[in-house]
């Protein structure tokens, strides 16, 4: 079982909130916050991290065809910014952060 704590400070205090690690993970989405995590809880939660260069490809590798990403990323460039963030809803909404991401960083390239 995983559990979160969300860092909040104003400047000058800080506190710590507990929290379910859901919400948090749909708070640091939407408000564009870093989450941090440990080498132990990304083994326990099987999954895999590729780091990335500036250009987008993993270290040493040349740029490969990813079809599915590629398409969903053409069809967000495609809606409307409002569209977008109801699309953004339904991704936190079914906790599916991985989709949300790719929405949010969309929306923030038009802004």
């Amino acid at each position: 079982m995983f559990f979160s704590k969300l860092h909040c400070t104003n400047g000058d205090k800080e506190i710590y909130v507990d929290s379910r690690t859901s919400d948090a993970g749909a708070l640091a989405l939407r408000f564009d916050c870093p989450i941090y995590t440990t080498e132990e809880i990304i083994e326990k939660a099987g999954l895999t991290l590729e780091i990335e260069n500036i250009d987008g490809n993993a270290p040493g590798e040349e740029e490969k065809e990813n079809a599915p990403a590629d398409s969903f990323m053409e069809q967000l460039r495609k809606l409307s910014v409002s569209e977008l963030k109801v699309l953004l809803d339904e991704a936190v909404q079914n906790e599916d952060y991985e989709k949300a991401s790719k929405i949010r960083d969309e929306l923030k390239k038009r802004s």
